[in-house]
């Protein structure tokens, strides 16, 4: 459903009531003539999609909801508490300091959760994330403003996949260490001026990356932007992490590759296996 104005505030109540077999909905870009917010209940349901401009959105009181997607409403206005059997969870709304409790007791609070996406692209959401899930297996975080960021994962025995798009201001740590996760790591730079700071920052965002991966993949624009230069290497100590597994996707002419590999082992001795790949190759 796109475009539309309510004339009424029960009109999506009457709609979806009324639809006792509909199993997916979007609600994109629609307001209401009144001041009043809209709840959307369904028995039905099980795919929801909610693209919005305006927080007119109070309640979402759907029971057998699986797959849930939020885009630019004001997370803490929403009521989900019905809302237990969500396994794919999208979020890319203004979560801020004041609604980070509010999202992190929503996460801790879907047993079925499997997938989780969280999506800063407003560039005004909380700077620290703590994350508890029984059964969560893909972890997503999208971040692309300068924004710092910080991930604490307290509890997440079954956790995967972890997949970071952002800039280097950011940290993670994982408080009971799992065998079983792979990290990604998308790096957005948009200066392009790789100088002491940026390897400096390079090496503490390296340095951060507090969890053991199985295997760690580094995603960069440029090769530029990982080769720290060797008089920085003289005056700093290797990060010396314990990665045993890397690949890295960047835009590298063979020429450069052996200077790649120096930098990449000098960033982490323990390498077993070091794979380098042009962009794009997954």
């Amino acid at each position: 459903m796109d475009l539309v104005l309510f004339a009424d505030n029960d009109v999506l109540d009457k709609l979806l009531l009324g639809s006792p077999s509909l199993e997916k909905f979007r609600l994109d870009c629609c307001s209401l003539s009144t001041d009043h917010q809209l709840n959307i209940i369904s028995f039905s349901l099980k795919f929801l999609e909610v693209q919005l401009t305006k927080d007119i959105v109070e309640q979402i009181r759907v029971a057998n909801l699986e797959s849930l997607e939020l885009f630019g409403v004001y997370f803490g206005t929403i009521n989900l508490s019905v809302c237990k059997a969500i396994r794919n969870l999208s979020i890319n709304c203004y979560w801020g300091p004041e609604e980070s409790s509010s999202l992190e007791y929503l996460i801790s609070n879907l047993p079925l959760l499997d997938n989780l996406t969280l999506s800063n692209w407003y560039g005004l959401g909380t700077n620290h994330i703590r994350i508890s899930s029984k059964q969560l297996k893909r972890f997503e975080l999208n971040n692309p403003f300068t924004d710092e960021m910080t991930v604490t994962i307290e509890s997440a025995p079954k956790l995967e996949s972890f997949c970071y798009t952002g800039n280097i201001k950011f940290s993670i740590t994982m408080v009971e260490p799992s065998n079983l996760l792979n990290g990604t790591f998308i790096i957005l730079d948009r200066q392009g001026n790789y100088d002491g700071n940026w390897f400096i920052g390079l090496i503490n965002f390296l340095l951060n990356l507090k969890c053991c991966w199985n295997t760690i993949s580094l995603d960069v624009d440029s090769v530029e932007a990982l080769i720290v230069p060797e008089n920085l290497k003289s005056i700093c100590r290797s990060p010396l992490v314990n990665w045993e597994h890397l690949r890295v996707f960047t835009e590298c002419k063979p020429e450069m590759e052996s200077d790649l590999r120096d930098a990449l082992m000098w960033v982490s001795p323990s390498l077993k296996t070091l794979s380098i790949a042009n962009k794009g190759i997954l």
